[in-house]
């Protein structure tokens, strides 16, 4: 009797385990149509991957431009007054993209703004720049400064260009004239000579109204040759704060 349980049992259990492992057998095979379910899943993935993977930030390498004085005459009396708005401007090169990014005017010394890293995103061209002031008990001169970087990538060619400081804070494109350097649009004109309005500052009168213009140092020599009442022909552009920037003028002969 001990020996037929005894088969009995070991039948039901060979039963159970042959069940079982038929069972472990099935389950991947009936649920191959479930095994699909996945797929487009991992296709979306894959999408989402490549979507990310275009975004990837490739760094590029660049010059910092030590001085303008290589540059063309022209392309030099533009940097002067780009120098003078907040923002960032492309330069005309033949070795590359050459950038400018430029802090505006500011009421002292001390003021600093170095490129740090220049990334290709996508069809992008990103550059990120640091820029510092001077502390509360630093010994700065007392002049107005205009301080810049101009930066040359040989890596970039057409690219949309993107310019933003250690805060993420975007600079915007300075657009100036159609010209060797960059583009702005010029106003040419002729005046009267009043005088001097301080010591970036002049006036001249064009058809009986008062005109402001500022200048920088570059133009110094040229206006202390005008004297008062002299008629003159000068070139000015308009800045982002409507400003009158002046970038030539000479006594009409």
């Amino acid at each position: 009797m001990k020996k037929a349980i005894v088969v009995i049992a070991a039948f039901l259990v060979l039963s159970v385990s042959t069940s079982c492992a038929y069972f472990k057998i099935e389950k991947p095979e009936a649920g191959n149509g479930n095994a699909n379910t996945p797929t487009p899943a991992a296709n979306d993935n894959s999408e989402i991957d490549d979507k990310h993977s275009d975004q990837t930030s490739n760094e590029l390498s660049f010059d910092v431009l030590d001085s303008i004085n290589e540059l063309s005459e022209e392309l030099q009396n533009s940097i002067e007054e780009l120098k003078k708005s907040r923002g960032f401007a492309r330069l005309k090169d033949e070795n590359g993209v050459m950038v400018m990014v430029s802090m505006g005017e500011k009421p002292t010394g001390g003021y600093a703004i170095v490129a740090k890293k220049v990334e290709r995103i996508a069809d992008k061209i990103k550059i990120t720049v640091e820029e510092t002031e001077p502390g509360k008990d630093d010994a700065v001169t007392m002049a107005i400064t205009y301080p810049y970087t101009i930066i040359r990538i040989k890596q970039a060619q057409d690219e949309e260009i993107e310019a933003v400081n250690q805060k993420g804070e975007k600079f915007e494109q300075i657009r100036m004239y159609e010209g060797p350097g960059t583009d702005i649009e010029v106003i040419n004109d002729t005046g009267i000579f009043v005088g001097r309005i301080d010591g970036s500052s002049i006036e001249v009168t064009v058809k009986g109204e008062p005109l402001a213009l500022r200048h920088d140092e570059k133009l110094e020599s040229q206006i202390d040759k005008i004297q008062e009442n002299d008629k003159v022909s000068f070139a000015y552009y308009k800045n982002e704060h409507g400003q009158n920037i002046l970038i030539n003028i000479d006594i009409e002969q």
